[in-house]
């Protein structure tokens, strides 16, 4: 039997992997599988809501982005 910290990782890595390639069964697979106290499971279930927060960074990085260059367009206009 796998130490309980490789079955984690093990289970996280499936389910950041699982998240970024096939987003709808990981959700199904995560809320599924939430009750369960195995290791495997506990990792799936974190490594899904990582790669979630990661495209929620990413999107508000690219929101702040988007609003800095329309205010330094902004700024040019009323410069001119």
């Amino acid at each position: 039997m796998e130490a309980p910290n490789t079955t984690y990782i093990n289970g996280f890595n499936k389910g950041y992997l699982i998240a970024k390639y096939l987003p709808k069964l990981s959700e199904l697979l995560a809320k599924g599988m939430q009750t369960t106290d195995h290791p495997f499971v506990s990792g799936f279930v974190a490594g899904t809501n990582q790669l979630l927060q990661e495209r929620t960074q990413d999107r508000l990085s690219d929101l702040t982005n988007i609003r800095k260059q329309e205010k330094d367009k902004d700024m040019e206009r009323d410069i001119e």
